[in-house]
Formats: structure tokens, C-alpha cells, sequence
């Protein structure tokens, strides 16, 4: 028969005595033991919110007399998980009495920590990112609605985005799979369903350095077959986030029961699709959101194409060549979640014959930069066991689906994938198109 465990005992135990308890018997092995810490080191005012679930009652006078530490969570943690670990984190913390004695961790493993809401006011690092902010556009579409972009500061880049009501939570960081790293909780609006925004949940994540973004929309059959449910598209159904369940709520137009699902129900790939043709202004591109593309001709066959940046009047993109021949990409060469713009273009010392190459554009670290190869081919040489001899001796291109940069040398058969790491960056000199006479319209 069990018995429920009397924490009294222990009132007047001594360390040495609690130190042999607590490496005898413990509730979770130490690696739990080590997650659960680090996320109490890491959020130390983040437990006020926690509500008790499957917690012995306890009596603050046992745990001061077990350990001197700044959360009474921590010293609760010490007893159930086996105090060895905690105790040699803690030791140096300094023991309060602002505390609630309500303050304490859900003895739950799955979704066991509240969600932190994303509004104006949250300054953290999301998904890596430390240095980010929003921006907010009014979608006409929807009625009352906002979509909120999350724009990382250090490359420019688009991150996440969220579709919200007026006066919704942007966002909610929350470590759903309980491994030590907040995921990112997104809404998307699909469309109106009779009045109501037909609203879908967007999950995004970090694996291995990728960014990814899960979603249901594309893959929800097995919800369906789970609970027999008929539905014809994602348009009959919804599934949001509720951060008081911790839980993401899956509802149908037609039926009033509601189901709940977890990280595990939504199917998860790369957060950006690339490689991705541009033709025009798709966004933000390199740091600059409002720009446009301009063609210049040369001669009848040779054109100069400019991207122009609408606010500055700056080009922060130039290439040249053949008319009609050229294009120009946005690729994650180096599986970094910081895509590049990449240029197919045609140069040749003496404009006669031009041969295919490549520019790559990018944001390092705040600067804009550009890279060529015809400025380094010696490293290539070496490791490629070839000769060239000047850049009308080989031809590069951007493959889109090898998502490679292909050379071959002139009079051969043989490819030789180029990396980006043999190409030479260096910053961009932004040039006033009224400056140089070049016509933007």
C-alpha cells in the first residue's frame, strides 16, 4: 500500500543525512535534473505564474532548514529530484523572503512551464536572436487585423510573422518538447469564416542551427482520422495556441467539441523556402524593405540592372548583362536561416563574348557586402588541382537545385562546385542614383 510521503521528517535532519537521502532516491534521472535547473538559473522571475500540479504540500521552515536559496522552487526541487544536483548549483544563491510559498514548478514532465507573452514591452532573445525588433502593417483584408513581422537586426532578415486582432498577444515563447529551448508560437490568418478570422497556429523552432516553422495546415488527415471527423479543407477548422492550457486547440465550424493537440501533431520544415526568384519588391531584401529594380541599357544586347532602394534612392544591388540572360535569386547558401541575394549575370574585360558569373550580396553583421570570385581564384585553383588563368578562362552559375554555385572551366566537360567561402567580400559603396544619372523610373 503506498503512503504518502511526510516531509516533517526531515524538519531536523542534518545536511549530511539529506545529502545521503537525496542521491538514494531520486524522481527523475540527471539529466532532467540538469534541464530543470537551467531553466530556473535562466528565468528566475518567471515562476510567479506557475500553478501547483501533483506537489506534496510543504512547510517553508523543513526547506529553510535544507538549503539557503533565493527560490523556494529551487529548494523544492531540491527534495523531489534528488538534492545533490540542485544543492551544488545553488550554494551561492542568497536566501529571500519576498517570495510567494505559492511559487512552485507543476511536477508535470510534458508542458511543464508557462508561456511568456510577446508584446512592445519584451526585450529577450527569441530563437537566437538577440537583437530584433518588429514591425506592424495593417491588414485590409481581414477586418481589424495586424500582421506583425519580426525582423532580425544583425542580418536585416524576416524571422517569423504573426496575423493578429487588434490588442492580441503578438507571440508566446514556451519550451513545448521540454528540451531546454523555447519554440515560437505564431497565429496565421488564412481567411473569414462567417465574420471570424480563420485563424491557424505557426510553431517556429531552431534545429541544428535551421530554422523551421511547423504548421497543421498541409498535414492535419490524422487528426481528422483520430477523431472521425469530416472536413474538406483547412477553412472548416482552426487550431490556436492557448497559453492557460499550454496546449494548441483544434475546432471545427461545424461541431462544438474541441481537442487538444501538441508540438507532436504539427509537421515541421524549413521556415523560408529557397531558393526564391526575384522579379520585383517581395519584401524585405537585404535590411531594405520598400526598393525597386532598374534596367539601364548598354547596348542593344547589354543592359545594367539596378536594385534601388525607395527611401535613400541608393543601388544596393548592380550587375550586368546580356538582355534577358541574366536573374537573380534569394538562397540560404550556407543553411544559416541568413539568405544571400545571389546574381546570375555576364561580364568580360572587354564586353565581347561575355561569360556567366555570379555576385553574392549579403548582410554581415550589420554591413552590406558583395561578393566576387573573379577577385580570388588561387585558394580555388589549389583545392580544385586546376588552372585558371583569367575570368574568361571558366564560367560560374547558381544551380537552383543543388543550391550551388557550379564552374566549369572553358574547352570542358567537368563541374566543380564553388563554395562561398571562395568568394571575396568586402562592403558596398551605396551610390545616390541621382548622383550617378541613372533614371529609376
Amino acid at each position: 500500500m503506498n503512503r504518502k510521503l511526510d516531509l516533517r521528517i526531515l524538519e531536523n535532519c542534518d545536511m549530511k543525512t539529506l545529502e545521503v537521502l537525496s542521491r538514494k532516491y531520486k524522481a527523475v534521472d540527471d539529466k532532467e535534473a540538469e534541464k530543470i535547473f537551467r531553466r530556473i538559473e535562466n528565468d528566475a522571475d518567471y515562476y510567479e505564474d506557475v500553478q501547483v500540479h501533483n506537489i506534496e504540500p510543504y512547510h517553508r521552515p523543513v526547506w529553510r532548514k535544507v538549503c539557503s536559496v533565493a527560490l523556494p522552487l529551487a529548494a523544492a526541487a531540491i527534495v523531489v529530484t534528488g538534492g545533490v544536483y540542485f544543492n551544488s548549483q545553488l550554494e551561492n544563491y542568497k536566501n529571500t523572503d519576498d517570495i510567494s510559498e505559492t511559487d512552485t514548478m507543476s511536477g508535470s514532465v510534458e508542458n511543464s512551464y508557462a508561456a511568456i507573452s510577446v508584446t512592445d514591452d519584451y526585450k529577450g532573445t527569441i530563437l537566437g536572436i538577440s537583437n530584433w525588433h518588429i514591425e506592424k502593417e495593417d491588414i485590409y483584408e481581414y477586418d481589424n487585423s495586424v500582421r506583425i513581422t519580426f525582423i532580425d537586426d544583425d542580418t536585416g532578415n524576416e524571422f517569423a510573422y504573426s496575423e493578429i486582432k487588434s490588442g492580441e498577444k503578438y507571440a508566446y515563447l514556451v519550451d513545448l518538447d521540454n528540451d531546454g529551448t523555447d519554440e515560437m508560437i505564431c497565429n496565421h490568418i488564412r481567411a473569414v469564416v462567417y465574420g471570424e478570422n480563420n485563424n491557424h497556429a505557426a510553431v517556429y523552432r531552431l534545429r541544428d542551427g535551421m530554422l523551421e516553422a511547423g504548421k497543421i495546415i498541409n498535414n492535419y488527415e490524422h487528426i481528422l482520422e483520430e477523431h472521425d471527423i469530416s472536413l474538406s479543407s483547412y477553412v472548416d477548422f482552426s487550431d490556436e495556441y492557448s497559453p492557460e492550457k499550454n496546449k494548441f486547440i483544434f475546432k471545427s465550424s461545424y461541431i462544438d467539441t474541441e481537442y487538444e493537440l501538441g508540438i507532436e501533431d504539427y509537421s515541421f520544415s524549413p521556415a523560408f523556402l529557397y531558393p526564391y526568384y526575384i522579379r520585383d519588391n517581395t519584401g524585405y531584401l537585404l535590411g531594405v524593405k520598400n526598393w525597386h529594380i532598374s534596367k539601364e541599357s548598354v547596348t542593344s544586347d547589354i543592359e545594367n540592372t539596378y536594385f534601388i532602394n525607395d527611401v535613400t534612392g541608393e543601388k544596393f544591388v548592380e550587375f550586368t548583362g546580356y538582355k534577358d540572360k541574366t536573374s537573380v535569386f534569394l538562397a540560404d547558401l550556407e543553411n544559416d536561416s541568413a539568405p544571400e541575394v545571389v546574381c546570375n549575370y555576364q561580364w568580360s574585360e572587354d564586353q565581347e563574348n561575355m561569360n556567366n558569373h555570379v555576385k553574392i550580396y549579403r548582410v554581415n553583421k550589420g554591413v552590406l557586402e558583395c561578393g566576387e570570385f573573379l577577385n580570388d581564384l588561387e585558394a580555388f585553383e589549389k583545392a580544385a588541382n586546376i588552372e585558371l588563368d583569367s575570368c574568361d578562362d571558366f564560367t560560374e552559375y547558381y544551380n537552383t537545385d543543388k543550391n550551388k554555385i557550379m564552374l566549369k572551366k572553358q574547352g570542358e566537360d567537368t563541374e566543380y562546385e564553388l563554395g562561398i567561402e571562395y568568394y571575396h567580400f568586402k562592403p558596398v559603396d551605396l551610390q545616390d542614383t541621382v548622383q550617378t544619372g541613372i533614371d529609376t523610373e
